[in-house]
């Protein structure tokens, strides 16, 4: 309907303009014959010929002002009355056609005007209902994913008189780290845990309680990297971050963010553009995310982190 009035104002634009060309046109018309009517009674007044071939037309002009204001008008051999009447009737006739090109022209570009705003409201009613979509498709996003992966490293390093661990001493703390990390965090409630070597993979059905679960993981790696520290090893964490819909594989959204972990950013969260629009949705969130940069991870196309 909405684009059938846009279709109804344009047919009815072009017709309003086809009128105006016409009038335009027979305007012309008579402009032209009064020239030559004017042209040939002065010619007559001085006996001049040479418009004697338009005879024809000029008492077809004739018959027509018979015609049209009856038999009457006054005429010599001079000055024929009928050519001078129908000169005032193509001078009126011309005048009338000139007001009647203003007025379709107003009207013409009434309608471009109401062409325009209809076109406007029809993208406006378009946007705002590709807005919505966007969003009903953002929202049933409600499941979320976090991969947390762990690494550590020895914080003595040319120290007189202590021989540093070795790279497998490092990976058992890294993987001791890990198994303490889970120990404190499957007591979490509507959490689901998988494992991906030494990373850990934790999902959810609720994205709404995203801000508390990411609270409390951070308090608790934030204890064990405190643990570690008087150990004299570091731990440094990164956790990825995304949304998905129910019946999503957690497997397919865990591999799709996975490249993020090749980025140089530990002890942060990180997560895609997508769970950006999906949590800025989510009520009362507590966390900003800042988008810091665009990094070309997959298949030479950027993604923003």
């Amino acid at each position: 309907m909405v684009i059938d009035n846009v279709k109804r104002y344009e047919t009815l634009k072009k017709f309003i303009k086809v009128v105006e060309n016409i009038c335009m046109g027979i305007q012309l018309i008579f402009m032209l014959l009064i020239f030559l009517c004017t042209l040939h009674i002065g010619m007559n007044v001085f006996e001049i010929t040479a418009l004697d071939g338009l005879n024809p037309l000029f008492d077809l002009l004739k018959d027509f002002s018979t015609w049209l204001f009856g038999d009457k008008i006054k005429h010599d051999a001079v000055v024929d009355g009928r050519e001078v009447v129908f000169v005032l009737f193509s001078m009126l006739s011309a005048y009338i056609l000139s007001q009647l090109r203003a007025a379709l022209d107003s009207a013409g570009k009434n309608v471009g005007r109401m062409v325009v705003n209809e076109k406007e409201r029809v993208e406006t009613e378009f946007n705002a209902e590709l807005k919505q979509n966007l969003i009903d498709d953002i929202m049933a996003q409600s499941n979320y994913m976090m991969a947390i992966q762990f690494r550590a490293r020895w914080l003595m390093k040319d120290s007189v008189g202590i021989i540093p661990p070795t790279d497998e001493e490092i990976n058992k703390v890294k993987m001791e780290a890990v198994g303490k990390f889970f120990q404190m965090v499957k007591a979490f409630d509507g959490l689901k845990f998988s494992k991906d070597d030494d990373i850990l993979i934790i999902s959810s059905n609720n994205v709404n309680n995203f801000d508390s679960t990411l609270t409390k993981i951070w308090d608790v790696v934030n204890a064990i990297k405190a643990e570690y520290k008087e150990k004299k090893y570091g731990i440094r964490v990164k956790i990825l971050v995304d949304s998905f819909k129910p019946l999503t594989s957690v497997n397919s959204v865990y591999k799709n963010i996975s490249p993020l972990f090749n980025l140089n950013a530990n002890n942060e969260t990180i997560c895609y553009g997508n769970f950006k629009n999906r949590y800025e949705l989510i009520e009362n969130s507590e966390y900003y995310l800042a988008v810091k940069g665009k990094y070309d991870m997959v298949d030479g196309t950027e993604d923003t982190v």
